[in-house]
């Protein structure tokens, strides 16, 4: 039996892919068939890569804080939390 070979995508490949879908407005599936790759794939890496997009973009704004910054987790002793009745 041979053993199967796993295929290796540049990184350039990969955000050039992602763009595909978040710039151009191409849908998972059609961006795969059209790249031939799976869309599970393009999902992968799209949440790879944004994460880097967005913590840069996020340093250079700030967002004001309306007293429910993290306040489930505890971050910011200046706000307290309140426990909702359903």
């Amino acid at each position: 039996m041979k053993k199967r070979t796993r295929k290796n995508y540049t990184q350039e490949f990969k955000e050039e892919a992602v763009k595909l879908i978040t710039n151009q407005g191409y849908s998972f599936a059609e961006a795969g068939r059209n790249l031939g790759v799976n869309p599970n794939v393009l999902s992968r890496w799209k949440k790879e890569i944004e994460p880097v997009a967005s913590s840069s973009q996020a340093a250079k704004r700030q967002i004001p804080c309306n007293g429910l910054c993290k306040i489930s987790h505890g971050k910011y002793p200046d706000h307290k939390s309140k426990k909702l009745d359903y």
